[in-house]
């Protein structure tokens, strides 16, 4: 398995979080937080903690202080888990769900990824929107719990709210492919409405930074995802598709 970071602030005290979810699956991570709350994270059950060289730096500046140390560290791929993540699900064409271990969602995960040769990010999708039939949707933005490829070259830069969209992007204009996994899906608050949070404020100033970065890119005009890359000019631009490392195993579902 890859190892997993947790990126926090703000929520030492949150009892259904990602913490609690991988403690009670046996599973290591590290959180990273802020030197200013490093003292108030220490009195938890944490396995390990990583403290950030600033404090208020943002959701970009952590992931990006994440991947490098990451890549210092040698890893292939890591994970990067969003801090109030609760759980789970598998979720079925008929809209049925079925709670599933995180190992379980993790590994499948990484045993997808695993096969191919060209995936730079990867994850699943929230648990926010109707089931499709489609088990995986190829560059396509994953939620809440990243996996990336090291050797992809793309950072994570600092456009609060769009921080992983533009790492999309990055990745896709490399030559890489994205999955997401849209029948594996997380169970958490939907985004910014949990206390706490490494969210910046002055969204729609940076919304319009971000749109500014990639002036040939059509972006979604309001609403929800309001601002973020349009699925429709993502399929048209980018035609990249997974690469089997071995020809002969099964090819993504």
């Amino acid at each position: 398995m890859f190892p997993i970071y947790i990126p926090s602030k703000g929520r030492a005290g949150l009892q259904r979080g990602a913490i609690n979810m991988l403690n009670e699956a046996g599973l290591g991570y590290v959180v990273v937080v802020e030197p200013q709350e490093k003292y108030l994270y220490r009195q938890m059950q944490i396995d390990h903690l990583q403290v950030l060289d600033r404090n208020d730096a943002g959701v970009g500046y952590a992931r990006e202080y994440i991947r490098q140390m990451s890549k210092r560290l040698e890893e292939d791929f890591h994970w990067q888990i969003n801090d109030d993540i609760r759980g789970f699900v598998f979720r079925e064409p008929d809209a049925s769900t079925v709670h599933i271990s995180p190992a379980d969602a993790i590994e499948y995960m990484e045993s997808r990824v695993s096969l191919y040769s060209n995936i730079g990010f990867a994850g699943p999708n929230e648990d926010l929107w109707p089931p499709t039939e489609d088990c995986t949707k190829v560059n396509a933005n994953p939620a809440q719990a990243v996996l990336v490829n090291n050797s992809v070259p793309a950072q994570f830069r600092e456009y609060p709210g769009f921080e992983d969209f533009d790492f999309l992007l990055q990745v896709l204009e490399a030559g890489y492919c994205s999955i997401k996994f849209d029948h594996i899906r997380i169970a958490a608050p939907t985004p910014g409405t949990n206390k706490g949070g490494l969210f910046g404020t002055d969204r729609a100033s940076w919304k319009t930074k971000f749109e500014a970065a990639w002036p040939h890119a059509e972006f979604n005009p309001g609403g929800s995802p309001g601002g973020c890359p349009s699925r429709r000019w993502i399929m048209k631009h980018y035609h990249q598709r997974p690469t089997l490392i071995n020809a002969e195993q099964f090819k993504l579902e």
